[in-house]
């Protein structure tokens, strides 16, 4: 029997390019799948879409929850795959005497609807450990956040179907150093073809949603997977919007290993990353669901792959290399990781968890580095908590896992060059002084010396006013 595979694909504003992306995926060679789409709070086009597509195809799920990126997005997919979720019916076809009526008159597919409550013990709950699955609390720092509510635009897209929207409450949530509150998981609408949730599920693949899979990729994922708990593949990059083509290394390269090693050879971890300095992968292969017992996405962070996909490696016994170009992955200037930037081109719309940076910055360039730079924090934070944890036999993960720290953390330490300070980074990096080692000088400045760094500043621009007078 074939084994299950969950594809999870979060989507946001991607009316563009989510067709492709879902045509990719219910045309693989490999059937027995499980597609999780998850919308966080769309507002353009693509709640539509996949709509129409969940009409199209059984094995198509769609979450609904506010937004809260890339990460918050598909832990509510590995929620829903995991039990995580509680579930009340909002809807039943089997029980409504009305759907074979509606389902002969309008061929439209009457779905189960949900709505998913994050249980107490789920990984993704704020106060919930996700490297160790303990309870923690902090009495003496907590504060209010809004509670999150499904966008209106799915009520009136489907408005044969009562939704009910989350009443707003407030979340009195302790702050954890390296998991930043995301409180848009606590209540979704699902939208499936099936009373309860999927079930055996083995494998995982996660797609971005402007990206796109070969239609053979879970097939050769799962025929060369063998016992190995990830498999590897490489990806193929196409270019839109004028972006200029990179030069991308290919895995044989970047992992300094031969066609002989690829096809008879598994590999360890601390083998593959000999020679990679900074990592980040979340969907460029194939991993069993066993390894996310855990680990979450950190959220809501620029870069939340870094440190999903370093820990994730760290806790797989073997790994399989393939060189089959199983992703497509896409560049084109209004994607959230920023591939416009060399034409100085930024995004024109912002999530409202960014709301404060963007309000102070009011530059996309200083938008998307102080973010970055957040961001790059917490996945050091998380990377540390991680590296403290491992016992003694550990020791030369321990000293991969602090060399990928220390590269991070010229990034998260970059935030004291900017004139404010508006996710109040400052404080949050003092854990992270003795792993400064690679910080450039004129940071390190900024972190320790603020007031010289901004005289120096000041300084060096006088500087180069004087020398733009000189040259006229």
């Amino acid at each position: 029997m074939q084994k299950k595979v969950a594809v999870i694909i979060p989507i946001y504003n991607v009316e563009k390019y989510l067709e492709d992306c879902l045509h990719s995926i219910i045309h693989q060679t490999y059937k027995n799948l499980e597609i999780i789409l998850i919308d966080d709070g769309s507002t353009d086009a693509s709640t539509a879409i996949a709509k129409k597509y969940f009409d199209k195809d059984k094995r198509i799920t769609i979450i609904f929850k506010s937004n809260g990126g890339q990460g918050s997005a598909r832990n509510a997919g590995i929620e829903y795959i995991q039990d995580g979720f509680s579930l009340t019916p909002l809807l039943d076809p089997q029980s409504n005497p009305l759907t074979t009526t509606q389902t002969i008159q309008n061929p439209k597919v009457i779905p189960f609807v949900f709505q998913a409550t994050l249980k107490s013990n789920a990984l993704s709950a704020n106060d919930i450990n996700y490297l160790t699955g303990n309870q923690f609390s902090f009495a003496h720092s907590s504060f209010n956040v809004g509670g999150g509510r499904v966008k209106s635009n799915l009520c009136n897209i489907f408005s044969s179907i009562v939704c009910k929207k989350s009443a707003q409450k407030a979340l009195s949530t302790p702050i954890f150093p390296y998991k930043p509150v995301d409180y848009t998981l606590s209540s979704c609408i699902v939208f499936s073809h099936s009373p309860t949730p999927p079930t055996e599920i083995e494998y995982i693949h996660f797609v971005d949603s402007d990206d796109m899979l070969s239609l053979d990729c879970i097939e050769k994922c799962i025929n060369h997977i063998g016992e190995c708990d990830i498999i590897w593949h490489d990806t193929k990059y196409i270019y839109e919007d004028n972006i200029p083509e990179i030069q991308h290394t290919h895995l044989i390269d970047l992992l300094h290993i031969t066609h002989e090693e690829i096809e008879n050879e598994v590999f360890d971890i601390l083998k593959l990353w000999r020679y990679i300095h900074s990592f980040s992968w979340v969907h460029q292969g194939l991993f069993k669901i066993s390894l996310l017992k855990h680990i979450r996405f950190s959220t809501p962070l620029a870069n939340e792959d870094a440190l999903f996909g370093m820990l994730l490696f760290a806790q797989a016994a073997t790994v399989k290399i393939s060189l089959f170009d199983g992703l497509i992955y896409r560049y084109h200037t209004v994607s959230v990781s920023g591939h416009g930037e060399s034409q100085n081109i930024y995004r024109k719309n912002y999530p409202l968890f960014m709301h404060d940076i963007v309000t102070t910055f009011q530059n996309g360039y200083k938008i998307k580095h102080y973010y970055f730079a957040y961001s790059c924090t917490y996945v050091c934070l998380g990377l540390l908590a991680y590296i403290q944890m491992l016992d003694d036999s550990k020791t030369e993960l321990k000293r991969k896992l602090i060399e990928f720290l220390q590269v991070r953390a010229i990034y998260a330490f970059g935030a004291m060059c900017f004139e404010f300070d508006p996710k109040h980074i400052r404080p949050l990096l003092q854990p992270l002084e003795p792993y400064m080692n690679k910080v450039p000088k004129s940071t390190k400045i900024a972190y320790f010396a603020p007031r010289l760094y901004r005289f120096l500043k000041w300084i060096n621009k006088k500087r180069k006013g004087l020398k733009k007078i000189n040259n006229l």
